[in-house]
């Protein structure tokens, strides 16, 4: 289901840039891939937000943890997780969580997004990709604070609707900001919300408290 969402999203930016392959069926393969994701997240009651980590914490590949239990208090990840499917991210009893692979996993590879980098970093290293490489989005602005990201893009190909697999990792605009904000800024990151606004579409992110390794 995880690769279905990834091929969905390569096919439409394909299908965007190469007329033999079209946007109707980039979508069909997406709406497969969530419909499978979502069969997953339902089948073992998950209902945690996704925390994007860095690849730093994933032994070198963007992934995204999905607590197992949800609590009142966001988790906190105190060290590296192993490249599992179920993972254990803390000391306590209830800290172990689903590690997947997103869309963002092999987009990050499109582009150079190094950690430490600047809010304006982060701002060419979504532009270079949403826009540049896979033609998601006309534009994006990025605007950081000390507890969140707020990324602005405008005319976003894909909407956003109400999905299982969406309520957990964010929409697939959203997972691929994520997965790049978390990696430009190197600590873990979640999407919290995220605002249609007639052409512009307002992506909240969380960030997660930085782990000292």
């Amino acid at each position: 289901g995880i690769s279905g969402v990834i091929l969905g999203v390569v096919s439409l930016a394909l299908g965007r840039s190469l007329p033999r392959i079209s946007p109707e069926a980039s979508l069909i393969l997406l709406e497969a891939g969530s419909d499978n994701i979502a069969a997953l997240v339902e089948e073992l009651g998950l209902r945690a937000r996704a925390i994007y980590l860095p690849t730093s914490l994933t032994q070198g590949r963007p992934r995204a943890l999905i607590p197992l239990h949800r609590n009142s208090v966001q988790p906190v990840i105190q060290k590296p997780v192993e490249q599992r499917l179920i993972v254990q991210f803390g000391p306590g009893r209830d800290d172990y969580g689903v590690l997947v692979a997103t869309p963002g996993s092999p987009a990050l590879g499109l582009i150079e997004a190094s950690e430490g980098g600047s809010t304006s970093d982060l701002e060419a290293a979504l532009s270079g990709l949403l826009v540049g490489r896979l033609d998601l989005v006309d534009a994006v602005r990025v605007r950081r604070s000390s507890e969140n990201v707020v990324i602005e893009v405008d005319h976003p190909a894909l909407p956003v609707h109400n999905h299982p697999a969406y309520t957990v990792l964010g929409s697939p605009i959203a997972s691929i900001a994520a997965t790049v904000a978390a990696e430009s800024l190197g600590q873990p990151v979640s999407v919290t919300s995220e605002i249609p606004n007639g052409r512009c579409q307002t992506i909240v992110l969380e960030l997660q408290p930085e782990v000292r390794l």
